[in-house]
């Protein structure tokens, strides 16, 4: 991206001196910034180039200013992989990021496993409360399941109230052991956020998870939504993997 600008306008700055009108074009270009939509929040030093007592040459102004672009530029990619409402990584991050592991691991890499998180009874609750409500909620979700997963790996949302996470270089005993984690951290500050007053009602949770492994014919996707779908089935408010229920595995496999 390059800010055209307007010949008239730079028609009035005299190029032969060297303060003042280098503050001046560094003023142009910054009102086609904000123009153009890539003003993001200056940083001061951006910021107050447009004094006219800085001391700045037109060519330090301008190399200034394309630092700038080339950080907003980033900034905006950035945030096409961010969902809006959680602040969390959204559907776009997760396919790329899986695409990845799923390279690495089929090319002797290190196992990467996928956890499915999904609230349990959340259409009742946006019916009950209002979808003002129901955001609300999913903000506490996803603010805890990332606290529970940490640095361990990445948490997505994909859906309207399902959240994904990646986990690189695991197995299955680390990635149960996360699932859990998060599913009882959940439990208990939901209930504090309850009774804060900021949850209208307490929130549980039901997850599945596998790893992936690169000989198997379903995508990992599909085997950790029956898990997850398990999960559901017996009771909700718990994590299961799909080792964990072998004869529904083993139909499941052979199912078309």
């Amino acid at each position: 991206f390059i800010p055209q600008i307007n010949q008239n306008r730079t028609k009035s700055v005299n190029f032969g001196s060297k303060q003042t009108d280098a503050a001046k074009l560094t003023k142009i270009v910054t009102d086609k910034l904000k123009l153009s939509g890539m003003e993001l929040g200056l940083p001061k030093p951006v910021a107050e180039m447009a004094h006219p007592n800085e001391n700045l040459t037109v060519t330090d102004a301008i190399k200034i200013l394309f630092a700038k672009i080339d950080e907003s530029t980033k900034i905006t990619k950035e945030l096409i992989f961010n969902d809006v409402l959680t602040g969390l990584y959204n559907r776009k991050a997760y396919d790329r990021d899986r695409s990845v592991l799923v390279k690495q691991a089929i090319a002797g890499g290190d196992d990467f496993g996928l956890i499915h998180f999904d609230l349990d009874n959340f259409k009742s609750y946006n019916d009950s409360f209002g979808h003002p409500e129901g955001d609300v909620a999913l903000k506490v979700f996803a603010s805890v399941i990332k606290e529970a997963v940490g640095e361990c790996g990445k948490v997505y949302r994909v859906g309207g109230e399902e959240l994904s996470v990646l986990v690189p270089d695991t197995d299955y005993k680390k990635i149960a052991e996360i699932a859990e984690k998060a599913r009882k951290l959940l439990e208990t500050e939901s209930i504090n956020k309850y009774q804060e007053g900021i949850l209208k009602r307490p929130l549980t949770v039901s997850g599945g998870f596998h790893v992936f492994h690169p000989d198997e014919k379903k995508p990992l996707e599909v085997i950790a939504d029956k898990a997850l779908y398990v999960a559901k089935a017996k009771g909700r408010n718990r994590t299961i993997g799909i080792n964990d229920i072998p004869v529904q595995l083993s139909l499941f496999q052979h199912s078309n």
